[in-house]
Order: structure tokens, then sequence, then C-alpha cells
């Protein structure tokens, strides 16, 4: 025959599994989140340094009087340009995702906590039941 305890532990040790389980994978998204930034922050480095050498190479240029050149560099300075823009906005859209996530997230936490609202009720109810049963046969 089990005992409240074990009943108690029994469910504490299945609400703790979910609850892991919910953190684990919380956790892998903050990682990939922050991989996700910090591999984006490097790209706009990156293309921020593309850009200024562009900067430099087209200054060179102008001083040396080649207008195709120039031309064709400020055509390379937009697109590095407009490729930081896009970046940007995808920071934008995976920050927005993110948020989502973790709200989902937040979202099944409270389920879990009324789902263990629920089993120490039900526990706390079996223990009365028990203890009844106790007294009526001693």
């Amino acid at each position: 025959m089990t005992t409240k305890d074990d009943i108690y532990n029994t469910l504490i040790d299945k609400l703790t599994n979910r609850l892991d389980a919910i953190f684990e994978k919380e956790n892998i998204i903050e990682s990939k989140i922050e991989e996700n930034l910090t591999m984006r922050k490097i790209e706009k480095a990156k293309l921020s340094s593309e850009i200024e050498n562009l900067k430099v190479t087209l200054n060179d240029l102008e001083s040396a009087g080649p207008y195709k050149k120039f031309k064709d560099t400020l055509a390379q300075i937009q697109e590095v340009e407009d490729s930081n823009l896009k970046l940007d906005a995808e920071i934008v859209d995976n920050d927005m995702k993110l948020k989502g996530m973790i709200k989902e997230y937040e979202s099944r936490l409270e389920e879990v906590e009324k789902v263990k609202s629920e089993y120490d009720t039900k526990i706390k109810e079996k223990t009365v039941q028990l203890e009844e049963t106790k007294l009526k046969y001693k």
C-alpha cells in the first residue's frame, strides 16, 4: 500500500520533470537566440568594415579620377548598406519571434503550476479520505 508521501513524491517528481523539460527547452531557445544575435552582430560588423574599406577605396578612386570605378564602388557601398538594413530587420524579426516563444513557455509554465495545484488538492483530498478510512478501521 502506497503512503501519501509516496504519492506526493511521485507527483512532485512528475511535475519537476515537466518543469525541467520546459526550462531545458527555454534554455536551448535562449542559447539559439544569443547565438543568432551574435552571428548577426558579427555579420553586421563585417559589413560595416566592408563599408569603411569601400569608402577608403572610393576616396582613393576620387583622387585618381577614374569615374567608372567610382561609380562601381558607390554601387557596392549601397549594396552593403542595403544588406545591413536587411540584417537589422532580420534581427528585429527574430527578436519578436523569440519574445513570442518566451511568452508561450511562460504560459506553459502557468499551466504546469495549475496542474500542480490540482494535484496538491487531490492529494489533500485523498489524504483526508485515507485518514477517515484509518479511523473507520481502528
